[in-house]
């Protein structure tokens, strides 16, 4: 079992506790210090993809994140069998 992160922060705002959906995929771009994450959800009303969160990480935490993703993933995985790839999601 992954370890579980230290959790810094002893509350939570009402507006993150309900999380954020995201079915429309992600986008990832960098500048030299900082490496920013969009999340998209699909518009029913159009063809556009709306961005419901964008995040400014690090580098070193975005690489920590990473490594978080990886170890959760594959730990689903074994717990709950193998994600299948669309092919559709790209960074």
């Amino acid at each position: 079992m992954p370890k579980k992160a230290k959790i810094i922060a002893e509350a939570i705002s009402g507006d993150v506790s309900r999380g954020v959906f995201c079915d429309g995929g992600f986008g990832i771009t960098h500048s030299p210090n900082t490496i920013m994450v969009q999340f998209y959800l699909d518009d029913p009303d159009s063809d556009k993809k709306l961005i419901v969160s964008r995040i400014f990480l690090t580098p070193e935490v975005a690489k920590a994140l990473s490594k978080g993703l990886r170890d959760t993933v594959k730990d689903f995985e074994k717990n709950h069998g193998q994600i299948e790839e669309s092919g559709q999601w790209e960074g």
